[in-house]
C-alpha cells in the first residue's frame, strides 16, 4: 500500500487495486450496476474504474472485497456509501458519506446466483461491530 505523494488532501489516500461492485441509487431506486477496481482509497473518498459514466452527484454504494479476512478464514467486505464528486474516462470519485467492514458468508454462493438471474445481489452478512459497555 503506497501513499500518493505530493497530495495536499486532509486525508491520505493509499493507492489500492481491489475488485468492487457498485450500485447507483435514486432514493430507493438502483438505477444500475456495475463491477470495478479501486484506483486509490481513503478515509474521506475513494477513485474507482467505471465501465459507464456515472452522474455528478449520483448516490452510489460500494462493496470492496477486502484483502485480509477476519480471524484469517472469514471473507470481509468493505461497504461505503457516498456522493459522485467527478467522473471521466478513468473512472468516478466518490466523497464518503458512511463506512463499515462486513463479513460475506456465502460469496461464492450470492455470486453464482447474480450470474444465473443477471441481478445485483445484496450480500449476506454479518456485520462487524463493536459491543458497546452496558450500563448497570
Amino acid at each position: 500500500m503506497d501513499q500518493i505523494a505530493s497530495d495536499r488532501r486532509l486525508s491520505s489516500r493509499y493507492s489500492l487495486q481491489l475488485k468492487l461492485r457498485y450500485r447507483v441509487l435514486e432514493g430507493l431506486t438502483t438505477l444500475w450496476t456495475g463491477t470495478g477496481v479501486t484506483s486509490d482509497i481513503s478515509r474521506a473518498g475513494m477513485r474507482f474504474e467505471a465501465a459507464q459514466p456515472i452522474p455528478l452527484d449520483a448516490r452510489v454504494e460500494v462493496d470492496v472485497e477486502w484483502p485480509v479476512r477476519l480471524g484469517g478464514t472469514l471473507p470481509l467486505e468493505l461497504c461505503l456509501t457516498g456522493t459522485v464528486v467527478r467522473c471521466d474516462e478513468a473512472g468516478a470519485a466518490v466523497r464518503l458519506a458512511s463506512w463499515r467492514f462486513q463479513v460475506v458468508s456465502a460469496p461464492k454462493a450470492r455470486d453464482a446466483e447474480q450470474a444465473r438471474t443477471g441481478r445485483w445481489m445484496p450480500p449476506a452478512v454479518s456485520r462487524v461491530e463493536k459491543e458497546q459497555p452496558r450500563l448497570m
